[in-house]
């Protein structure tokens, strides 16, 4: 379990990287909720839920750790209104030699949020399956309510921090 949020009803949303649950104020799962209770990845692919987070209209945020964000709805529906089916895809940034993973989102008053994601550059390798990785710059994506970019947000709605050196 890595995170735990309380809603307004007193009902709880806990991500365990692997899936979120609803648990009822008493302790019971909530079976109301997703698939039984539990909202699972939707795609083999996705390594771990890095982080959720709510808007004001319950709607839920999933952020997975290789950098696919989704949203659903209060009852763990996905809301296929958001993104493109339902979700945005930060791998569109990824090239041969880049990739970014999810780490971390931020609501914003209004129910922007902002989404943090690490970069890392990939070296050239002699193995395909092994290449040696460098850590990288980081990215900071400020998103409006419906998921489109803020352009009123550094470069197009993107704001990258180069590694810092040491």
């Amino acid at each position: 379990m890595t995170e735990i949020l309380v809603l307004g009803d007193g009902r709880l949303l806990v991500n365990g990287t692997r899936a979120v649950q609803r648990y009822n104020s008493n302790g019971t799962l909530d079976t109301t909720f997703a698939s039984a209770g539990t909202l699972e990845r939707q795609e083999g692919g996705q390594l771990s839920i890095a982080d959720i987070a709510l808007q004001s209209t319950g709607q839920i945020l999933l952020l997975t750790s290789n950098g696919y964000l989704k949203r659903f709805t209060a009852d763990g529906q996905l809301d296929t209104s958001f993104g493109t089916n339902g979700q945005i895809g930060y791998e569109v940034w990824r090239s041969a030699y880049k990739e970014f993973s999810g780490r971390s989102l931020a609501m914003l008053p209004g129910d922007g949020f902002l989404v943090g994601l690490q970069g890392r550059n990939i070296s050239e390798s002699t193995s395909k399956y092994d290449p040696p990785v460098i850590d990288d710059d980081s990215m900071l994506v400020k998103h409006e309510p419906n998921g489109a970019l803020s352009s009123s947000f550094g470069m197009g709605g993107v704001c990258s921090t180069p590694r810092a050196t040491v």
